[in-house]
């Protein structure tokens, strides 16, 4: 059977793209479509070593890695080792059941005008057909997503974005249910951020209490925050930021003047850059602690 190279590239991006839009679904990363399209259209450039010979299975595996691993950079960026590492073996996990499901394909129904080789598939198949097949497709990920994320943790997980003096810095959010850090004066809630994420906008100061632990070398309108983990208590230096945004699908938050407190410690490996106190997620909560301490003063 003939292969048209056009056709075989057309397929495979849109097969890639579907593939790393449900890797990020799964993930909850928040990133532009144009780096999906360029990752999938890589995808579907690499499928013509569908014209190779028959790869063995080491040499098959190995290019597949390295495939998967361009494609998830160009579509995710690089980030931490420990988030890239993540990110490659959930779509590396997607790519296993794609593969699966076309071998089952192959084995079950063997359909005419299919090719799946080297980890490349061909459909020679009539145009509507096959935007018909894939509408299906996308819609039935979505609703396996969409199950599965009811009994996700991944609800916690949130695109926080804080704007402190003219700067901005973004990152991912994790609801914490033991972060109950709240600034003494205020009574309003903590964030608290890794040092790294947080260095472009945090105050000077900061990095010297960091270095020396001498409390003197803050600005004044520094606070530090008592954290208690399994270690012990620690202080950690805290700086007021003029807005935080926190989002995730359909929510979305906006708080003014929220602390955030900076931490030198990496959060699970680096894949998250900020504890999110869950009042900030919880508009109710929140603004009845303000109205309680407005009360009081």
């Amino acid at each position: 059977m003939p292969v048209y190279a056009d056709v075989l590239i057309a397929v495979n991006g849109f097969v890639n793209y579907l593939l790393l839009d449900s890797a990020r679904r799964m993930m909850k990363i928040s990133y532009g479509k144009y780096r999906l399209f360029l990752a999938a259209a890589a995808g579907g450039l690499f499928s013509l070593i569908i014209f190779a010979p028959e790869l063995q299975w080491f040499a098959d595996f190995f290019m597949r890695i390295v495939m998967c691993a361009f494609i998830v950079f160009t579509a995710f960026g690089f980030g931490s080792i420990m988030g890239y590492i993540k990110k490659l073996a959930v779509f590396l996990s997607v790519n296993l059941i794609y593969g699966g499901l076309m071998n089952a394909v192959l084995w079950l129904i063997k359909p005419d005008g299919m090719i799946y080789k080297n980890g490349a598939v061909y459909f020679d198949i009539d145009f509507k057909v096959l935007a018909l097949t894939s509408v299906c497709s996308f819609a039935v990920i979505n609703l396996i997503l969409k199950l599965a994320e009811r009994k996700s943790p991944s609800k916690c997980i949130y695109n926080v974005e804080i704007i402190s003096d003219g700067g901005k810095v973004k990152g991912r959010g994790l609801v914490d249910t033991g972060n109950s850090l709240r600034e003494f004066f205020s009574s309003s809630p903590v964030t608290v951020g890794s040092y790294k994420a947080v260095k472009k906008i945090m105050p000077e100061s900061i990095d010297l209490f960091l270095e020396s632990g001498d409390a003197d070398t803050l600005d004044k309108n520094i606070r530090l925050i008592p954290s208690y983990t399994v270690s012990g208590m620690t202080l950690l230096p805290a700086f007021r930021a003029d807005e935080i945004r926190i989002s995730r699908l359909s929510e979305s938050y906006i708080h003014k003047n929220i602390y955030i407190a900076v931490s030198k410690t990496a959060f699970f490996g680096g894949e998250f850059e900020f504890l999110l106190n869950k009042d900030l997620t919880e508009e109710t909560g929140y603004e009845k602690n303000i109205a309680e301490n407005k009360a009081v003063h």
